[in-house]
C-alpha cells in the first residue's frame, strides 16, 4: 500500500491593475461612473475573484432598473480581463453593451391596475366588478367584495409620471405582504401601444381567507402541581375592509395539587378564566392630520381590552380589566417608535384573612399589598434602534430606551372625588392608585468574530420613582435579576 502527500506552494495571488470602461451609451456611462464608488469592489489593487466580477455586473443591474432601464439585463454587463503580464496582475475592461443599434430607453409609469380575488384563487367568470379609482391612478377590480380601496392608497409606491424604480416595485409588494391579508402578491408592467417609453402595472393579489378559528391546548407539571389550560381565538383579518385585525380570545385554565386526597374537585387549586379583545389598524388614528408614512413600514394603532378572574382555592380572588391604546410606527428601517398613552389596568382583590396572616407572619407585607385592590394608570413610549439587525452577524450596536408616568390624571380625578381609605390613600373608583415614573433602557455592543462566532456585551440600566398616593412602584412595574435569562 503506498501513500502520497501533496504540498501545494501558493503563488502570488492576482490582484486588478488597470480598469477601464467601454460604455457606447454616455448617458448611461454618467449614470454608472457617478454611482460606482458606492458599491464597485473592482479597484486597483484589490484582489483579483469572480465574485467581485459578478457583484460588480448585479450592481449595475440594479442601478439601470432603479433609474428607469426596465428593459436592462445583467448580460448586457460583461468583464474582460488580460492576465498576460506575468507578474500576477490583471487589467480589467468593464463594458455595457447597446441592445442591438439603439441605446437603451427610460420608461415611464401610467397607471396601475389591482385586481383583488377571491381567497380560493377562482375568479367567478360571470362577475365583472365595477372599476375604483383612486387617485385617478388607481384602478381597483375587487372580486372578493371584501376590500375598501381607499385605505391601500399609502402602501403603493408606483406614481404615475415617475421612472420606473426597481426599489419601488419591490417596496409596494412588500408593504402589501405586510399588512398580513394577503397570501398571493404578483407585480407585473406591460408596455403601453400608444405612448412609446411607457408603462402600465398590473398587481395581482389572492387574500388569506377573512375568518379563521384557532384552538389550543397544554399540560402543564411541576413537582406536585399539574394543570391544563385550552385557549380558543377568532380572528377577522379584514373586518372593516381595510386590513384591520380584529382578535377575540378565549383562555380558561386550571391547576391541581397531587399531595391533596379526595377527588379532583378537593384537589383543584386554582382557577383562571380571561377573555380578550383587540383591533388593529395598518395606519395610525389620531385626532390630528398627520402625513402617511408608509414608507420604512406599516404604522399600526391598536386598541386592546381584556377582563380575567383568577381564584386560588377560598383564600384569594382577583378581578382585574384591561385596555390599553398603543401607536407603533417606523422613523426609518432601524428607528421603531411606540407609544402608548392609554395603559389602564383595575384590579379588585380580595384575601382571605387567614392568608393575610400567613403572610403577614411570613414578613410579606408587601406582598400584600401587590393582592390587594388597585389601579395603574400610565402612559408610555418607547425607542429600538437597530431591530432589524438582531439576526446579522456584523458589528453593530442596538438600543432600546422607554420612559413610563402613571397615576398623574388618576390624581387629578381622585382629588376631586376626596374619597380616601383607612391607611389615608386616596381612592378612584374605590381603589387607591399609583404614582410614578419609571426609566429603563438596553444598550448592547455586538462584536463579530467571523462564522457564528460573536461577543454581545449588554447594559441594562433602569430606575423607578413612586410618589404622591402610594410609597411604593406597582409589583409589576418593579426591576428583577436572576432566571434563566439573567
Amino acid at each position: 500500500r503506498a501513500q502520497i502527500y501533496y504540498q501545494p506552494t501558493p503563488g502570488s495571488p492576482f490582484v486588478f491593475r488597470n480598469i477601464s470602461f467601454d460604455v457606447e451609451d454616455s448617458t448611461v456611462k454618467a449614470l454608472y461612473l457617478s454611482n460606482r464608488e458606492k458599491f464597485s469592489k473592482i479597484t486597483s489593487g484589490a484582489r483579483l475573484d469572480e465574485d467581485s466580477i459578478a457583484y460588480e455586473r448585479d450592481e449595475i443591474y440594479k442601478l439601470m432598473r432603479r433609474n428607469g432601464y426596465f428593459d436592462f439585463v445583467r448580460p448586457y454587463v460583461r468583464a474582460e480581463i488580460d492576465t498576460n503580464f506575468n507578474n500576477a496582475k490583471a487589467d480589467v475592461k468593464l463594458s455595457i453593451l447597446n441592445p442591438g443599434d439603439s441605446t437603451h430607453q427610460k420608461y415611464i409609469l401610467h397607471d396601475t391596475y389591482i385586481r383583488i380575488q377571491p381567497s380560493s384563487g377562482i375568479v367567478d367568470t360571470n362577475f365583472r366588478p365595477e372599476p375604483i379609482l383612486v387617485d385617478s391612478q388607481y384602478h381597483f377590480y375587487d372580486y372578493s367584495h371584501f376590500f375598501k380601496p381607499k385605505k391601500f392608497e399609502n402602501y403603493l409606491f408606483l406614481e404615475r409620471g415617475e421612472y420606473y424604480n426597481l426599489d419601488n416595485v419591490e417596496l409596494t409588494n412588500q408593504r402589501l405582504f405586510e399588512l398580513n391579508v394577503f397570501k398571493s402578491v404578483s407585480l407585473d408592467f406591460g408596455k403601453r401601444k400608444a405612448e412609446p417609453n411607457t408603462l402600465y402595472s398590473v398587481i395581482d393579489i389572492i387574500p388569506l381567507k377573512k375568518k379563521s378559528n384557532r384552538l389550543d391546548g397544554e399540560y402543564t407539571f411541576n413537582s406536585s402541581i399539574t394543570g391544563v389550560n385550552v385557549g380558543l381565538t377568532y380572528q377577522n383579518r379584514n373586518i372593516f375592509g381595510g386590513a384591520e385585525l380584529f382578535e377575540v380570545k378565549l383562555r380558561t385554565g386550571f391547576q391541581f395539587d397531587k399531595n391533596v386526597s379526595g377527588g379532583l374537585k378537593d384537589r383543584l387549586l386554582s382557577r383562571d378564566y380571561q377573555i380578550g379583545a383587540s383591533l388593529s389598524f395598518p395606519r395610525l388614528i389620531t385626532p390630528f392630520n398627520i402625513p402617511a408614512i408608509g414608507k420604512n413600514g406599516v404604522p399600526h394603532t391598536k386598541v386592546s381590552s381584556s377582563y380575567q378572574i383568577y381564584q386560588l382555592r377560598e383564600s384569594y380572588k382577583r378581578k382585574t380589566i384591561a385596555t390599553t391604546l398603543s401607536y407603533d410606527w417606523l422613523e426609518a428601517k432601524n428607528k421603531l417608535h411606540s407609544f402608548s398613552p392609554i395603559n389602564l389596568q383595575y384590579t379588585q382583590g380580595e384575601i382571605s384573612q387567614a392568608l393575610a396572616d400567613s403572610l403577614f407572619n411570613q414578613g410579606n407585607f408587601y406582598f400584600i399589598t401587590t393582592l390587594q385592590s388597585q389601579l395603574i394608570a400610565s402612559s408610555i413610549y418607547d425607542y429600538t434602534f437597530n431591530l432589524n439587525r438582531l439576526t446579522d452577524l456584523t458589528n453593530f450596536h442596538f438600543f432600546n430606551g422607554n420612559i413610563e408616568v402613571g397615576g398623574n390624571l388618576a390624581s387629578v380625578l381622585g382629588n376631586l372625588s376626596k374619597n380616601v381609605d383607612e391607611d389615608g390613600q386616596k381612592l378612584l373608583l374605590g381603589v387607591p392608585y399609583y404614582q410614578f415614573v419609571k426609566v429603563q433602557g438596553d444598550y448592547r455592543i455586538y462584536k463579530h468574530f467571523g462564522g457564528e462566532r460573536q461577543l454581545v456585551i449588554r447594559f441594562n440600566p433602569g430606575i423607578g420613582y413612586s410618589y404622591g398616593n402610594i410609597k411604593d412602584l406597582p409589583f409589576e412595574k418593579r426591576f428583577f435579576a436572576g432566571g434563566s435569562s439573567g
